[in-house]
């Protein structure tokens, strides 16, 4: 039986700004709505980068959008993934929005990327197991 890959709780590196940048994205979507929000993640995103728990407060903030943008919560979703491979809550989180959003094919290749990426295969398939359920 292999062990785990990595460290499930060692992100990439991540640049200093991000408690700043957290405390301001959540300033300006309150003050500014979801569109300031947005912009400053687009110039933050520039040259930084930041921790899986970032991506996922951003992803957050679009998925309680009305109307949603389906392309930019995937490219929030994919760099949530990016920034903690090894992570299953984050692989988990975006197929979970698959399965709402009804994109079987977008879930299958999720899963594919995930079982090869995650620390704990086994524990990654019985959690998706119970999500496909």
């Amino acid at each position: 039986m292999a062990g785990p890959r990595q460290d499930a709780t060692k992100d990439t590196h991540v640049t200093s700004i991000e408690p700043l940048a957290t405390r301001a994205l959540e300033h300006w979507h309150a003050v500014g709505g979801l569109e300031r929000s947005r912009q400053l993640v687009d110039r933050l995103s520039e040259g930084h980068q930041f921790s899986a728990q970032f991506w996922a407060r951003c992803a957050e903030l679009e998925l309680a959008a009305s109307p949603r943008n389906p392309a930019r919560i995937r490219r929030l979703l994919e760099r949530r993934v990016s920034a903690q491979p090894t992570a299953a809550d984050g692989w988990l989180a975006w197929i979970q929005y698959e399965l709402a959003e009804n994109q079987v094919d977008h879930v299958t290749t999720l899963h594919q990327r995930a079982v090869g990426a995650v620390a704990d295969p086994p524990a990654f398939m019985a959690a998706y197991n119970a999500l496909k359920a």
